[in-house]
C-alpha cells in the first residue's frame, strides 16, 4: 500500500519578504519585490531590474554567515532549512535517517566565476581554496545534510525552472513508496549577478520595462514583454503521515500527485503536449479526475509564448472547467527564481489551502484575448479550496506538476 505524504514544515526567502508569515502577508497584499538592480551597475544592459532579496539576514544563525564557506545560494537554503526544521519540530534522531532533495539551476556559479576572474586577471595561486566546493551545485544539499545531521539519501536536481519542483516530487515518491519516512526538499537560486544577467539579456526573454520595475512582470497581460529574474529559496519538510501523526506534528497540507515529462520539442520554446502529459501524469498518480482540481498555481512567467502555451494546456486538460478555475501567477510579485521557483510556489499553494485565500496575479490590467481564463487579477480572493495543481515548466522542455490537498483524515 502506498503511503500518504504530508508537509510539516516550511521556510522561504524571496524578493517580497523572508519568513513564512512575512511572505504570506506581502503576497496576499499583492506586493511586488522587483526593483532596479542594486548589486551592480545595470545601466549597460537592456534589462536593469530584478527580484533581489533585500531583507535577508542570518545574523541569528552565525554558523551559516560564512561567505568563504557558504555561497549566497547555500546561505539562502540553510536559512530556509533551519526554519523549516524548526517549524516541523523534527528531532536530531528523526533527521538522522531523513533524505535531502534540493533543486538549483546554477548553484554557486557566481562565486565560482569570481575565482575564474582571479585566474585570468591575477595569479592562479590567489584562487580561494574552497572555490570548487562553493561552485558545485550539489554542495547546497551537502551543506544542508552536514549542518543538520541528515544521514539519508542526498540528491541534487539541476533542471532549469523545474529543479525544485522535481526535487519535491522525487522526495514525495521516495516517501510514498516506503523508502523514506522524512525528507528535506526544495530549491534555491542566486542569479542576480552581472554576467548571468548579461547572458540572459542576449536571450531576449526578459522584460525591458526598466522605468516601471514593479509593473514589469505581467503574466497573461496583453502588454507583457518578458520575465523578470529573481533570487529566492524555499524548503519543505515532507513526512509519511503516520509518523507525523505519531509525533504530534502540525500538518500543513498533503501532496497527492506528481507528474513529469519532456516536450522533446525545442530547447527554449514550450510545447503544450508535454505540459499536458505532465498534468495528466499527476492526476493519474493521485487517482484524480479533472473535476477534482479547484485551483491552479500557474508557471506564468510573463513571456508571450509561455503564457499562451500554458493557457492552451489548461484548456486542453480541463475543457470547459478551465474557465471556472481560479489561477495565480505569483511571479508577477516575486520575479522568476528559476530553480527555486517551484518550491516557492508550492509553499504559496500550501498557504492558500491553509488560509483559504488565493493569491493575486498583479499587473493584469489588459488581458490577452488568447489568455482568457480567471487569473485572479490584482487582488487576492478569499476561497476555500481542497485540491490545487501547481504547474512548473522549463527550458529544455522539462515539465513537472504537483497536486496538493488540504489535509484531512
Amino acid at each position: 500500500m502506498k503511503k500518504r505524504v504530508v508537509i510539516t514544515g516550511m521556510g522561504i526567502t524571496s524578493s517580497i519578504s523572508t519568513g513564512i508569515e512575512q511572505f504570506w502577508t506581502a503576497a496576499s497584499q499583492g506586493q511586488c519585490g522587483i526593483q532596479q538592480i542594486q548589486s551592480y551597475d545595470p545601466s549597460l544592459y537592456t534589462t536593469q531590474i530584478g527580484g533581489e532579496i533585500s531583507d535577508f539576514s542570518i545574523s541569528h544563525l552565525p554558523q551559516f554567515n560564512k561567505s568563504k564557506r557558504f555561497p549566497r545560494v547555500a546561505q539562502y537554503a540553510l536559512y530556509c532549512s533551519h526554519h523549516a526544521i524548526e517549524d516541523s519540530g523534527l528531532t536530531a534522531k528523526e533527521l538522522a535517517t531523513a533524505g535531502t532533495y534540493i533543486g538549483t539551476s546554477l548553484g554557486g556559479y557566481p562565486e565560482l566565476e569570481s575565482s575564474y576572474e582571479i585566474f585570468f586577471t591575477e595569479n592562479w595561486k590567489k584562487i580561494p581554496p574552497l572555490s570548487v566546493i562553493r561552485g558545485m551545485p550539489n554542495s547546497v544539499a551537502n551543506h544542508i545534510a552536514i549542518a543538520f545531521g541528515i544521514g539519508g539519501p542526498n540528491s541534487t536536481i539541476s533542471n532549469a525552472c523545474v529543479s525544485s519542483a522535481e526535487a519535491i516530487g522525487n522526495a514525495y515518491q521516495q516517501i510514498r513508496h516506503g523508502n523514506l519516512s522524512t525528507a528535506i526538499c526544495g530549491g534555491t537560486e542566486s542569479l542576480i549577478w552581472e554576467s548571468i544577467m548579461a547572458a540572459w539579456c542576449k536571450l531576449r526573454v526578459m522584460s525591458t520595462n526598466n522605468e516601471h520595475p514593479t509593473q514589469a512582470s505581467r503574466p497573461f497581460d496583453l502588454h507583457r514583454d518578458g520575465m523578470v529574474m529573481a533570487d529566492g529559496a524555499g524548503i519543505l519538510i515532507l513526512e509519511e503521515l503516520q509518523q507525523a501523526k505519531a509525533r504530534g506534528a502540525k500538518i500543513l497540507a498533503e501532496i497527492i500527485g506528481f507528474g513529469a515529462s519532456c516536450d522533446a520539442f525545442h530547447i527554449t520554446a514550450p510545447d503544450s503536449q508535454g505540459q499536458i502529459r505532465a498534468i495528466f501524469a499527476a492526476l493519474d498518480d493521485g487517482k484524480l479526475s479533472v473535476n477534482d482540481i479547484q485551483y491552479i498555481n500557474a508557471h506564468g512567467t510573463g513571456t508571450q509564448l509561455n503564457d499562451s502555451t500554458e493557457t492552451e494546456s489548461i484548456k486542453t486538460v480541463f475543457g470547459k472547467r478551465a474557465y471556472e478555475m481560479p489561477i495565480t501567477a505569483q511571479k508577477a510579485m516575486t520575479g522568476h527564481a528559476i530553480g527555486a521557483s517551484g518550491a516557492m510556489e508550492i509553499i504559496a499553494t500550501t498557504l492558500s489551502l491553509q488560509k483559504e485565500m488565493l493569491l493575486p496575479t498583479i499587473n493584469l490590467h489588459n488581458p490577452d484575448p488568447d489568455c482568457d481564463l480567471d487569473y485572479i487579477p490584482n487582488v487576492a480572493r478569499p476561497k476555500n479550496v481542497d485540491i490545487a495543481l501547481s504547474n512548473h515548466f522549463a527550458f529544455g522542455g522539462a515539465n513537472a506538476a504537483l497536486i496538493l490537498r488540504k489535509y484531512r483524515e
